[in-house]
């Protein structure tokens, strides 16, 4: 029953209108309305930079200082003060953080982040150490834990999916009218996220609560959500049913995102993209924000901000296009297939034999890698697949250097490079040239107070060619400008701070570069972007690559075998599309029918 024909819920859980949000720069959010009935699940998707998390979190009274707020929200309990900050945050609301360590004390045990979470009046507050363990099962018991073990552990003991539900345990504890996910699953395998977003269903039906998830993954917000808010620098450019999204957008930024997004089923041979980069709102008052970066464009998108019709019942889109949009503008072809075979016939660059890796002591050892065994051909691309937890990164660890594996043998050009500690002085120089890695979070690699030329000046430095022409050449070679060289990593998106990441492991030249998850935390029209450009320089620098992924149709874009991780062991092998479309294993198949699970309808 939905909240119109509820005697108790007259109106939506929330409502919100003319929601703007500034600070001494400019406008950051401008005039976003969207509502939530009870038992309704909601999206707010767009790039990176677009206002979506900015949104919520000023609605949940998270804003940083010197933020003002201007507009009206509304729940059951009246009328909201947006700029009452902390005084008023999560009054009504629970909200789920991408990365759940974001939200969980490392140094606090589990059972304490949910009782932490309860109103202050809670019973269980007060009835003692049983009633407090009591309540405290309850609690992961909703999100699917039994072992109330649980509890006393601290979030560093657990898996990255286990985390997320004790995350959302404790966004539940206080019983919130409206939970909102921001980026929930990003970092989960397809299993994982799967499940998670399966429990988000059943909570929210036992509950009759609302949802707002905010994601940059459309095919989840498709699958999840029964309507759909586009954000574009600040501004809702288009929101309706999300089906009728899928089917047939009203906006070109709309269809740019569908067409972005990573196919599952083919390869090709380079995903349909968006020049330019999302603009500052306070930058856009009189136009358009996005006509520099669309194709259909007509003088008037520069003269003024669009206004917002209704082309259809329950639709908006702030397009002056949008009534022509299906005839206008073909979306990307479904069959678009495109293989390639070259590495077939090139040299083996690496070979790992029988590897195995533990960590910690008996009783508590545990066994990351089993008797792993790999090939990679010059010029190749080999994607690493499996779940959190499966050893995929240690692999790419020990490949690199950055760990030591327990037993077998790890041959690079022929040379047993298993313990760099053994190498000669130059060798190992050799490989720290030959062998680079590009990590999943670059903000966390590169040093905050150097500009992007100074970062890459101290590698080439390394190799004693240093010049700015030198500079300049490896921004082009990643696709941005030299005007970049001067820009510091904290003015970039994520999106071109991957970028920068990867011209730094570039800048050496290797031979090898292991890339792990280095789009999974990226919107879609910026993986698009990063994935075609690794495979313009596979083909015209010849690099090889290991790709590490959880991302089976990212992996489908860029490998051409894949070796599938399961605690540590590889279950399956073979050509990309014989184990995507014909996988033997079962945790394959897991893996597979979680994506189409999550998959639009």
């Amino acid at each position: 029953m939905h909240a119109d024909s509820n005697p108790h819920a007259p109106g939506p859980l929330l409502d919100v209108r003319g929601l703007s949000i500034s600070n001494m720069k400019g406008v950051l959010v401008s005039d976003v309305s969207f509502h939530v009935n009870e038992g309704e699940r909601i999206g707010i998707v767009g790039e990176s930079g677009s206002g979506k998390s900015l949104s919520i979190r000023a609605l949940m009274g998270l804003l940083p200082s010197g933020m003002h707020v201007e507009g009206e929200a509304a729940c059951h309990t009246g009328r909201l003060d947006l700029n009452a900050g902390l005084e008023r945050a999560g009054r009504g609301f629970g909200m789920i953080f991408q990365d759940p360590f974001t939200m969980l004390n490392p140094l606090m045990a589990c059972r304490d982040h949910i009782l932490e979470s309860l109103p202050r009046h809670h019973p269980a507050l007060a009835s003692g150490a049983a009633g407090r363990q009591r309540i405290v099962a309850q609690k992961l018991a909703e999100v699917g834990i039994t072992d109330a073990a649980v509890g006393e552990r601290y979030p560093f003991e657990l898996s990255g999916g286990m985390r997320q539900r004790v995350g959302i345990a404790a966004a539940l504890a206080p019983d919130p009218e409206i939970l909102f996910a921001d980026e929930p699953t990003t970092a989960l395998d397809p299993v994982t996220q799967a499940a998670i977003m399966a429990l988000l269903c059943q909570i929210q039906a036992q509950r009759r609560m609302g949802i707002v998830l905010v994601t940059h993954d459309l095919g989840l917000a498709f699958a999840f959500c029964t309507r759909l808010y586009v954000l574009y620098a600040g501004r809702v450019i288009e929101a309706g049913p999300s089906r009728a999204l899928h089917e047939r957008p009203l906006h070109p930024y709309t269809r740019s995102l569908i067409d972005a997004t990573p196919p599952l089923r083919v390869r090709l041979k380079a995903l349909p993209t968006v020049a330019g980069r999302i603009p500052a709102a306070a930058t856009i008052s009189n136009a358009c924000g996005f006509a520099p970066r669309c194709v259909q464009a007509v003088t008037a998108c520069f003269r003024s901000v669009p206004p917002r019709i209704t082309p259809e019942p329950g639709r908006h889109s702030a397009c002056l296009m949008a009534t022509d949009m299906a005839a206008t503008l073909p979306m990307r072809p479904a069959r678009a297939i495109y293989s390639e075979n070259a590495a077939d016939r090139a040299e083996t660059l690496l070979t790992v034999t029988g590897l195995h890796k533990h960590f910690g002591v008996a009783p508590q050892r545990r066994h990351i890698l089993r008797d792993v065994s790999l090939t990679l051909r010059r010029g190749e691309c080999v994607g690493i697949i499996g779940g959190s937890g499966s050893g995929k990164t240690t692999l790419g660890r020990c490949i690199i250097g950055l760990e030591k594996p327990d037993a077998g043998s790890i041959l690079f050009e022929g040379i047993d490079i298993s313990d760099y500690r053994r190498l000669s002085g130059r060798q190992y120089r050799w490989m720290r040239q030959q062998a680079q890695m590009a990590f999943q979070d670059p903000f966390s690699t590169l040093t905050p107070t150097m500009t992007i030329g100074q970062t890459l000046h101290e590698i080439l430095r390394l190799d004693g060619r240093v010049t700015p022409q030198r500079v300049d050449a490896l921004l082009e070679d990643v696709g941005l400008s030299p005007a970049y060289a001067t820009r510091r990593p904290r003015e970039l998106s994520g999106g071109e701070r991957q970028r920068v990441a990867l011209a730094r492991a570039l800048a050496r030249q290797p031979a090898l570069l292991v890339c792990d998850e280095i789009v999974s935390a990226l919107d879609v029209l910026a993986q698009a972007q990063i994935l075609n450009m690794l495979n313009e320089l596979r083909i015209r620098r010849g690099i090889s690559s290991l790709f590490i992924s959880h991302d089976l149709a990212v992996v489908r874009q860029v490998a051409t075998r894949i070796y599938v991780l399961h605690h540590g062991t590889i279950v399956e092998a073979g050509e990309t599309a014989q184990v995507l479309d014909d996988p033997r294993d079962t945790y394959t198949r897991s893996l597979i029918s979680a994506v189409q699970h999550g998959m639009p309808a």
